[in-house]
């Protein structure tokens, strides 16, 4: 029984150290949020990032968590679409946010421009990019599968 727990303790902290690695890959700064219609969220940010060939999914990967834990501060996604944070909701859904991740983060994106070239991040620069997320897609999909109750209920 002890060996059980202590197993289950084991896999939560390499799913929760694997999700702590993915958030320290890259930083970023929102310059602009907008709605693309009504189920579309664009934006523009600046992401900090030392790998060139991991910046633009970090790019996504910043444009999605804008979405799912901060919200966009007006609109329809103006609230976050989970408000009690990363690591509650990964604690609550890790196979979820895991796929969401790894496998599954450009079924919710739109469209993903580089607007600037490269720079390699330091506190200074940058790379500029627009990043469209399909917000009302993700929200379902979050509904679909439970993680998130239907709007509305």
């Amino acid at each position: 029984m002890v060996n059980l727990k202590l197993l289950k303790f084991l896999l939560f902290f390499v799913l929760l150290a694997s999700l702590s690695v993915k958030a320290q890959n890259a930083s970023y700064r929102i310059l602009h949020l907008e709605m693309e219609g009504t189920s579309d969220v664009r934006m523009e940010m600046i992401v900090y990032c030392k790998k060139k060939k991991k910046i633009t999914y970090e790019a996504k990967l910043a444009a999605v968590r804008t979405i799912l834990y901060t919200g966009t501060g007006y609109g329809v996604f103006a609230r976050p679409l989970m408000p009690d944070g990363e690591i509650t909701t990964f604690q609550e859904h890790p196979y979820y946010l895991s796929n969401l991740y790894d496998y599954r983060l450009d079924d919710f994106i739109e469209y993903v421009d580089m607007a600037s070239d490269y720079k390699k991040a330091d506190k200074n620069q940058g790379t500029h990019f627009i990043v469209c997320v399909k917000a009302l897609l993700l929200r379902r999909d979050l509904e679909k599968n439970n993680v998130i109750t239907k709007m509305g209920l």
